[in-house]
């Protein structure tokens, strides 16, 4: 699978090695870096382990840490909107990957650690795409709104507005996810039968509003 050999090239960009980050600042980096920005910070984030500040422009190997409680939100320059969410004891983690180019194409990763990541990436003629990693999948993302999570049961992934390409990891397939649905990707790689979901709560509403979230929000699944 092409996109699979691509996306599986991208995966190893990201400055990671034994589970510490060997590129990227203490800090952040400087403003327009690609890797977004941190637009809005709640509760005790931290930015490669030190305490994360709002307006601080990402680049490649930065690792955003969100406890349970607290969030931070991410924006590109095209208006493309990620929020990690503190949701359960772990609280939610995301390394920013290496842009990188694909016919034209840019190529923006991230990778999803644990916890979870709301996603809302405009739709037209951007040449660019999102690439979300996690645990056992990988989420390839254009004009489209959902939210990724993973956890020791594996990932989920849901859909609000569009469609996604989901690829197992382990197992190198892929499934193409349509509005409304969600599917579970098992630690082994496989698929779960696609499910609607519902985003209708307003736990879940507030994952896609571009206006800043109240805390309380913050106890949902």
């Amino acid at each position: 699978m092409r996109r699979w050999v691509r996306a599986a090239a991208l995966v190893g960009s990201i400055c990671m090695a034994a589970g510490a980050i060997s590129c990227g600042s203490k800090t952040g980096g400087a403003p327009g870096a690609n890797g977004g920005t941190l637009v809005e910070i709640q509760g005790s984030v931290t930015l490669n382990g030190q305490p994360a500040t709002a307006k601080r422009a990402l680049v490649a190997g930065d690792t955003v840490k969100v406890p349970k409680g607290a969030l931070a939100r991410i924006e590109y320059t095209d208006g493309t909107r990620f929020l990690l969410l503190g949701r359960g004891d772990s609280g939610s983690e995301l390394t920013i990957g290496k842009e990188a180019q694909e016919a034209g194409v840019n190529v923006m990763l991230a990778r999803l650690t644990r916890g979870l990541v709301s996603f809302v990436v405009r739709s037209g003629k951007q040449q660019t795409r999102y690439e979300i990693e996690a645990m056992s999948s990988l989420t390839v993302v254009r004009g489209t709104q959902g939210k990724v999570q993973t956890g020791p049961d594996g990932d989920l992934v849901a859909l609000k507005e569009g469609s996604v390409e989901v690829i197992s990891k382990p197992l190198k397939t892929n499934l193409e996810l349509k509005e409304g649905f969600q599917v579970m990707v098992e630690p082994g790689g496989a698929f779960g039968a696609p499910k609607a979901y519902d985003f209708s709560e307003s736990s879940e509403r507030e994952l896609f509003d571009a206006a800043p979230l109240r805390m309380k929000t913050l106890g949902g699944n």
